[in-house]
């Protein structure tokens, strides 16, 4: 994935941190689905946390940071059970915390903090990708020649930041909660070397060893040039991000050159279609391995 550029010197330092907006989003929006779902107006549940109708309104748009005693109030209002009350603190507590993310702020803007944090809230992750291999599944060498190529007149210091990024991303499927990681990648990704052939076959080497592993979650298929797909190909890469948590619950990111745009509500289901129908294209995983080795011999020295 391709990260944008640099934040200008004058935005706000003290601004909160991507993991705290985002995670004051999500407890947000949950509030207001089940107030809707109770069939409560805002001027019905103000009370109950003391609140204006403007506080409420901001607190359910995640515009205003969520104390533990007004979400705690308004959950015991809408009779939650104990086991979904819990997420929502621990999203509480992270809308007061700084992340790891923070760190990296200089090569963050506003799309990729969204995208990092419902990965690293996701339950499942599906992506198809026919110009790189994808951002959680690239080897350092591979992201640094991918950074390079796409950023060619920024500094050693930030394509180095922009490469760890990268890799701190990656940790989400290596903890024991990881997601379901399916990545479909054209065969086309196949031919197109990035970096030099060692990098790339050390890439592709990492493909196949991530797929082949059955102690994780990544499936990682072909899809072949012989492929008869239903629709026809998209043209630019999908990912699609389910969470366990409601409120901002699935969504889809399309890549962009230097941004991302997402898709959310009902127009997610066409995206979520067209992966199914390119997982219907790919090869099995058995049969993607083997097209996997076949390019690794390839590029093996003579």
């Amino acid at each position: 994935m391709l990260e944008p550029i640099n934040r200008r010197a004058d935005d706000d330092a003290t601004a909160p941190p991507p993991s705290a907006v985002a995670a004051g989003r999500v407890v947000g929006a949950h509030l207001r689905r089940l107030r809707v779902e109770n069939g409560y107006l805002l001027k019905d549940v103000a009370p109950i946390i003391n609140a204006s109708l403007a506080k409420m309104s901001r607190l359910e748009r995640g515009m205003h940071p969520p104390r533990e005693q007004d979400v705690a109030a308004l959950l015991k209002f809408y009779d939650v059970p104990e086991t979904e009350r819990a997420s929502i603190k621990e999203l509480v507590r992270q809308s007061q915390s700084y992340d790891w993310w923070y760190q990296f702020s200089d090569v963050v803007s506003g799309w990729l903090e969204r995208l990092i944090s419902m990965e690293s809230a996701a339950t499942e992750i599906r992506t198809y990708e026919m110009h790189y291999v994808p951002g959680l599944l690239q080897t350092p060498a591979y992201a640094r020649a991918v950074v390079s190529s796409a950023f060619p007149k920024r500094s050693t210091l930030e394509v180095e930041q922009r490469v760890s990024l990268r890799l701190e991303r990656q940790r989400i499927l290596q903890k024991s909660s990881s997601p379901a990681y399916a990545a479909l990648i054209d065969e086309a990704l196949l031919n197109r070397a990035i970096g030099s052939n060692a990098i790339f076959r050390e890439q592709l080497q990492h493909l196949y060893d991530l797929s082949a592993d059955k102690h994780n979650r990544i499936n990682v298929r072909v899809i072949p040039f012989t492929a008869a797909m239903k629709g026809g190909a998209p043209n630019a890469s999908i990912t699609y991000i389910r969470c366990s948590r409601a409120g901002e619950d699935e969504i889809v990111y399309l890549e962009q050159l230097h941004g991302g745009q997402y898709v959310t509500g009902d127009k997610v289901e066409a995206y979520r279609q067209t992966l199914l129908n390119l997982a219907d294209a790919a090869e099995s995983r058995i049969e993607s391995l083997k097209i996997l080795q076949d390019y690794i011999d390839k590029l093996a020295d003579p």
